[in-house]
């Protein structure tokens, strides 16, 4: 049976006394021998019974529906609870593929660079990553080799919480990213050569862009060495010396201003201060002769007292 579109409880009864239906009723008249206003009437009574069955058809029709609706219900709720074991199962192994460690491609066939890459401990990379200041001294070959011992000596280390930016959000890292090394050298007493350019500065700066810092702020720096390396006061005898003094604290107080929480901007690192260079210069100078007057003192006291 065609399926019922229209509902015939919503139907109403045409006006059979309308001309349209005139034929329909002058057969009728003719037929049974009966007045135009019997064969209207016969003509709402056949509508009726046919409308009568069609709604008896809707109501059938309307409890299949409901039937089939129910069934397919039923066998989505049976195909679901089937499938779940295997869903969870599938959750599982996503919640398992994502605690592992991620691991970039490799290409083949390319052998490891001759010069393999000097890492700096946790701790550094740590301190980088929150933008803090940190020594040059981790970043020397003899800081990186302290790093690389000190990770092939433990296996498994225990984790701390770390706060993540200015929200109240936590993340665990390894304790050793909290440790800061017991051999540390402060930046104005290491050597030249262990400031160089082509050691722990170019060390430094690489670790800075992997860490994101943002592009200027890496150009500025390395840009700062770049300029304390051609700066002529190297050219004096202690010009090293009042150099690396120069880049310990200027580097120190331009992490401070970078942090600060008024929102100034910090100033150009880039830009070396030479009335700062000077003045450290004559402290330093100034503190040498000191000490040499009192080594003076001390040797003439012994002199005196032969």
């Amino acid at each position: 049976m065609p399926r019922i579109t229209a509902n015939p409880n919503l139907a109403e009864a045409p006006d059979f006394t309308l001309d349209v239906y005139a034929i329909a009723r002058d057969a009728i008249v003719a037929h049974h021998n009966i007045t135009a206003e019997a064969a209207v009437e016969r003509l709402k009574a056949a509508w009726t019974t046919d409308n009568d069955a069609k709604k008896l058809a809707w109501q059938q029709q309307e409890l299949a529906d409901r039937e089939a609706a129910a069934q397919r219900e039923q066998e989505e709720e049976d195909q679901h609870r089937n499938e779940e074991p295997q869903r969870n199962e599938q959750n599982e192994t996503r919640e398992t593929e994502k605690k592992k460690p991620k691991l970039n491609s490799f290409v083949a066939n390319r052998p490891i660079a001759t010069a393999i890459k000097l890492r700096p401990s946790r701790f550094a990379l740590h301190k980088l990553e929150e933008r803090d200041y940190i020594e040059l001294s981790y970043f020397t070959p003899e800081g990186c080799a302290e790093a690389a011992n000190n990770d092939h000596a433990v296996a498994e280390e225990a984790f701390a919480f770390s706060k993540v930016n200015d929200l109240l959000l936590v993340s665990l890292r390894p304790i050793s990213a909290f440790k800061a090394s017991s051999k540390v050298i402060q930046d104005d007493k290491l050597s030249w050569r262990e400031m160089s350019i082509s050691i722990a500065k170019i060390n430094l700066i690489q670790c800075m862009e992997e860490t994101g810092w943002p592009k200027d702020h890496v150009v500025a720096l390395a840009t700062f060495y770049l300029n304390l390396e051609n700066h002529p006061k190297r050219q004096e005898p202690d010009g090293d010396a009042v150099l690396l003094a120069y880049q310990a604290q200027v580097r120190r107080e331009w992490h401070i201003q970078l942090k600060n929480t008024t929102g100034e901007p910090a100033f150009d690192i880039s830009t070396i201060n030479d009335d700062l260079v000077k003045k450290i210069g004559v402290k330093m100078w100034n503190a040498t002769k000191a000490q040499l007057v009192t080594s003076s003192v001390h040797f003439n006291l012994k002199i005196l007292q032969f």
